[in-house]
């Protein structure tokens, strides 16, 4: 939150901030562009957390029981058979840019206060965490060497 919208959004605000001083755009400009802004920015980090599915056939995935079951990625809910999960790094793009958007806006409408969408943010943070621990604890050992293993560069 001190990046997005402590600096960036700060940032953007600070630089648009002229331009509505001289009548063009008003607060739709100094506002709305630093929020999607540091929205997209927060969208596009949190890609990086989508790891490439392992081959087909890859030895440690799933395993048996309801606690190994794939789950709905907004919802946690059980997939249905043949229902899809999406873990692709546009969908992992959407959902987060759309959660930066609500950091954004609490952030603009407690009048550039960091401490809403901080507390916001750190507590459905950790509830993904205690989500999270329990996933893990409930994976096989093979899939979490797999996971947490360093993967190999290729080249220099």
């Amino acid at each position: 939150e001190l990046f997005y919208r402590g600096f960036v959004e700060s940032a953007g605000v600070l630089a648009f901030s002229p331009l509505s001083s001289a009548g063009i755009g008003g607060v739709c400009i100094r506002e709305a562009i630093p929020l999607l802004v540091s929205a997209a920015l927060f969208g596009l980090v949190h890609t990086e957390f989508v790891q490439e599915p392992p081959p087909e056939g890859a030895e440690g995935r799933g395993g048996n029981g309801a606690a190994n079951a794939p789950q709905e990625p907004e919802t946690g809910a059980p997939l249905q058979p043949g229902q899809p999960v999406e873990e692709s790094k546009a969908y992992w793009f959407r959902v987060t840019a759309l959660y930066g958007v609500l950091y954004s806006l609490l952030y603009v409408v407690s009048g550039h206060r960091l401490l809403a969408s901080t507390a916001c943010h750190a507590g459905l943070n950790v509830g993904q965490a205690l989500r999270d621990w329990e996933k893990m604890r409930a994976t096989p050992d093979a899939e979490l060497q797999r996971i947490f293993t360093p993967r190999q560069q290729d080249g220099p």
